[in-house]
């Protein structure tokens, strides 16, 4: 009935191990990938059998043997195939230290998303009058990122990291002029592409404005009529202009520097001939037509097309804004002659006397001042008096301007002034030139061409020797 004893620890591992699955790189993937799949095991697995894997889903592999990197990691390298969609990895062959067989389905990292479908893209438009940074619109996969590159333009010139899924637009950096394709490429997680094209031309020429008046160093009279002096041709239509007008001498204008915005047919191509400053409708956006008269000016023409190319600006200097008609005096100066003078240089068109009358007698010629001068010279008939002081009349007959063509007032008139002075006869009841007289007293007359005052015999002069005989 004698009983010994002893005692032993044992334990029994009844538990399968498990594997997490991890790759070499963040999926989704498509054809032609390659990546490492690491199955990295809760505890130490037994050399034999060799740990196998096996893919099914979108990509088929039967059970193979991966390669040892511990007694806990294991891995193997995999080129994705085609196919779309969720593949899963599942083990065997593992063994645990105690026999326990490898739990098929991993805790984490299956499956992996092979993806073989390219984004779509597409929708691609512009905005209406493309400039050199034009926004384009289009619709891309959403989450894939979109790189905008052009045929024209080197670099890219637009892109999102990730579309919206509908309508969007971004704004493109500046492109260069000329006719190119914007190329649109979407690219998806798993690096599949898609692209969509448009074409676009960019206008990098800008308007050129020419056949300006006024010309530099000019006078001008008229800015809102229908003859208005100022004038000038866009070679292409404007998004925006303007003529600014700028004092630089004569009358001040506290108005200045004045600006004209161009405004409706104002901006259009072609010529613009007598563009008038009071136009609010087809000229300026305001009145700007109220310039100084006597002042002196610098007109500067400017225009934007709707690319923002800008014109160059055309500048006329020493312009003179002159309203102000001409007026004058008149002096006669001979029988038949009265000199005119005016209160500026002036310029005929005919030198027939066209356009000037004379209380008494006629105006058959006149002189021509050529612009140069202030002065004129009348030649007259019909006066017969020398002493008389005709009222000179001009009648409006587009023949005496200034240099802004502002004409002599219709009705302008100035008496003449007598510089013409008298002429006298001497006669003698004794005898006539040339005679001996043999007196002591010699009687003279004297006949003056018009009245005289203040006469005396000490104005009287005689030269001469007298012979007593």
């Amino acid at each position: 009935g004698n009983t010994a004893a002893d005692t032993i620890s044992v334990t029994i591992d009844g538990t399968a191990p498990t594997a997490a699955i991890t790759y070499s790189e963040a999926g989704p993937y498509k054809s032609g990938d390659s990546i490492t799949i690491t199955a990295t095991f809760n505890e130490a697995v037994q050399d034999s059998p060799v740990p196998q894997i096996a893919i099914t889903g979108a990509n088929t592999v039967s059970a193979t043997n991966m390669a040892k990197t511990s007694t806990t990691v294991y891995t193997y390298s995999h080129t994705v195939g085609s196919g779309d969609g969720n593949a899963a990895v599942v083990m065997s062959a593992a063994l645990d230290t105690a026999g326990n067989a490898v739990t098929a389905t991993p805790t984490s990292g299956s499956p992996f998303v092979v993806d073989n479908t390219a984004p779509s893209i597409g929708s691609l438009s512009l905005s209406s009058q493309p400039d050199t940074t034009p926004d384009l619109t289009f619709t891309a996969e959403a989450s894939s990122s979109v790189v905008i590159t052009s045929s024209g333009t080197s670099g890219t010139v637009g892109s999102t990291g990730s579309a919206t899924g509908s309508a969007q637009a971004i704004t493109l950096s500046t492109l260069d002029a000329g006719t190119q394709t914007l190329t649109a490429t979407a690219t998806d997680a798993a690096g599949n592409t898609a692209a969509d094209t448009i074409s676009v031309t960019i206008d990098g020429t800008a308007p050129v404005i020419s056949s300006v008046s006024p010309t530099t160093s000019t006078s001008i009279n008229d800015v809102s009529t229908a003859s208005s002096d100022i004038s000038y041709t866009l070679s292409e239509a404007a998004a925006s202009g303007s003529i600014t007008i700028t004092r630089t001498g004569g009358t001040a204008d506290s108005s200045s520097p004045r600006t004209c915005t161009l405004t409706g047919t104002a901006l259009n191509t072609g010529a613009h001939a007598n563009f008038q400053l009071d136009d609010t409708v087809n000229g300026c956006t305001a009145d700007e037509s109220d310039l100084v008269s006597g002042t002196v000016y610098t007109f500067a023409f400017d225009a934007q097309d709707s690319e923002s190319n800008a014109a160059s600006t055309i500048t006329r200097t020493s312009v003179t804004f002159d309203s102000a008609a001409p007026t004058f005096t008149a002096d006669r100066t001979g029988d038949n002659t009265i000199l005119l003078t005016f209160s500026e240089n002036v310029d005929v068109t005919t030198t027939d006397g066209t356009g000037w009358s004379l209380s008494t007698g006629s105006v058959s010629s006149t002189t021509d001042p050529a612009g140069s001068s202030n002065t004129m010279t009348l030649t007259t008939s019909g006066i017969t008096d020398t002493g008389a002081t005709p009222t000179v009349t001009y009648s409006t007959a587009g023949d005496v301007v200034d240099a802004a063509s502002n004409e002599v007032a219709n009705g302008g008139n100035a008496v003449a002034t007598d510089s013409v002075p008298p002429t006298v006869a001497i006669t003698s009841s004794d005898g006539s030139d040339g005679d001996t007289v043999s007196d002591t007293t010699l009687s003279f007359t004297a006949t003056f061409s018009e009245s005289v005052s203040d006469f005396v015999l000490g104005d009287i002069t005689i030269s001469g020797t007298a012979n007593s005989g």
